[in-house]
């Protein structure tokens, strides 16, 4: 099977002990469409997404190269791509779709004052991109 450039680009991407090779035609398939709908995008965050993966199987929660392309977490991307620091931590600063969740589930449960604290150093680092029990925003305040 000759598969185009891109898809070779993004396979290379994916940390190898995610990369499915029997199932390398079927993610191609699915790749394939997935580019057709957002044209030029599935490729735009490689680097993102490598550590986005790494820091997923360091919290036990691996995801496979099907599950990103099928579930929401490419859309997620696409939108509004996440800022994921060298370690695979996401970095939460104003202006990001999750800085009012973290900012609540701060509140909520370390208090104020640990607010105030991020406010001022305008900067939060997590292993998860959402708060738990928070709903996913597409603006931010």
């Amino acid at each position: 099977m000759n598969l185009d450039q891109p898809f070779e680009a993004f396979w290379r991407t994916w940390p190898e002990e995610f990369r499915i090779s029997a199932r390398r035609s079927s993610i191609f398939a699915r790749y394939q469409r997935v580019a057709a709908a957002y044209p030029g995008l599935v490729n735009q965050f490689p680097e993102a997404v490598r550590r986005y993966c790494e820091a997923r199987r360091r919290q036990g929660r691996a995801i496979s190269v099907i599950g990103f392309l099928t579930g929401g977490t490419f859309a997620e991307f696409s939108c509004n791509p996440p800022e994921i620091d060298g370690d695979g931590w996401f970095v939460v600063r104003p202006g990001r779709p999750e800085w009012s969740a973290w900012l609540g589930y701060q509140r909520n449960h370390h208090g104020q004052a640990r607010v105030d604290q991020i406010v001022r150093l305008k900067r939060f680092v997590t292993p998860q991109r959402w708060p738990e029990g928070y709903p996913k925003q597409e603006a931010a305040e």
